[in-house]
């Protein structure tokens, strides 16, 4: 079985579903907790988090 696709912070990328928004793939983001505002989303536009 594949591993799971995982963003720069070791996190598990979400697919979200929704019949009011196209589907999207989202990171919680360096705080590693989805639904605050370092999320990135594939819909809308990245924060900037400087790399470390």
């Amino acid at each position: 079985m594949k591993s799971p696709e995982v963003d720069r912070w070791g996190s598990e990328l979400s697919i979200v579903c929704s019949s009011d928004w196209p589907s999207e793939v989202v990171s919680p983001g360096p705080d590693k907790t989805i639904g605050t505002d370092d999320d990135i989303s594939s819909v809308h536009q990245a924060p900037t988090t400087p790399r470390k």
